[in-house]
């Protein structure tokens, strides 16, 4: 909000509930009911045999699933994020929009499913979860009014950079993945990947990407409300400053992010 009151040029006055009732049409129609329905289904079915299939028991076991799911949502979003942004097509929109509809089933059932309310370290991913499934929902209905026009270039644009930053969580995952398995190469390599990926994605083009939300805040309010284009540009700053902080516990790691110390029986 901070940055929102930083704009001086007066924003153009849309009802303050407007994003709000974009959430709740999304939520009301038939395609979004049944595909999560069917994604609920299918993250279930594989959060199932997961279970069954792992080697690990009791916290490891939890990790390894809650890990194997994350990867399979940030490969599945990052692919998405990436074909908006090189083929912006109706093609790829309405392709773009049920993958953020599964987003949305991954962030509800990860949250139930994978996270401990007791976990001090997992509480602040229920707030991550919660915003990134306010973020995807509206984008998820493709019929919507504000895909039409030049306000559809700009609300997939801003969307697909935002979820851009799920291409260095696919890494982060491989990463503890192979961890728990003991896999050195797979170690190093997710590591050398997530330090390619991680400041550029999450720092630097998500940082572009506030700046653009804040240079076309005019275009941007009228498509969305005002209280839309705050929320979004809340969103971003929550993800960017996180991901600032971050990279300088990855950086910091030196060789421990490339070199995985096996522990003897």
């Amino acid at each position: 909000f901070c940055l929102l009151l930083s704009c001086n040029e007066k924003i153009s006055l849309m009802p303050s509930f407007l994003f709000f009732s974009f959430c709740v049409d999304a939520l009301s129609q038939p395609k979004f009911i049944t595909l999560f329905a069917v994604f609920n289904y299918l993250f279930g079915s594989f959060h199932k045999s997961l279970e069954t299939t792992s080697a690990y028991t009791g916290g490891k076991r939890g990790e390894f699933v809650s890990n194997a799911l994350s990867f399979v949502h940030a490969c599945t979003v990052s692919f998405g994020a990436i074909l908006i942004l090189l083929f912006d097509s109706q093609v790829a929109r309405v392709l773009y929009s049920n993958i953020l509809c599964f987003s949305c089933t991954y962030f509800v059932f990860h949250a139930i499913k994978c996270l401990n309310v007791n976990n001090k370290e997992e509480r602040l991913l229920y707030i991550h979860h919660f915003l990134g499934f306010l973020a995807c929902l509206p984008m998820s209905n493709f019929d919507a009014s504000y895909f039409e026009g030049t306000c559809g270039g700009i609300t997939y644009w801003v969307s697909a950079n935002l979820h851009l930053v799920e291409l260095s969580t696919v890494f982060l995952n491989g990463r503890e993945i192979a961890k728990l398995y003991g896999h050195s190469g797979l170690f190093s390599l997710c590591g050398v990947l997530l330090i390619l990926t991680y400041f550029p994605t999450r720092c630097l083009w998500l940082g572009y990407s506030i700046y653009f939300s804040i240079d076309s805040r005019q275009m941007y309010a009228q498509c969305i409300g005002t209280s839309g284009f705050a929320f979004i540009l809340v969103i971003q700053a929550f993800i960017w400053l996180l991901s600032f902080g971050y990279s300088f516990v990855l950086y910091a790691s030196g060789k421990r992010m490339f070199v995985l110390k096996v522990k003897p029986n």
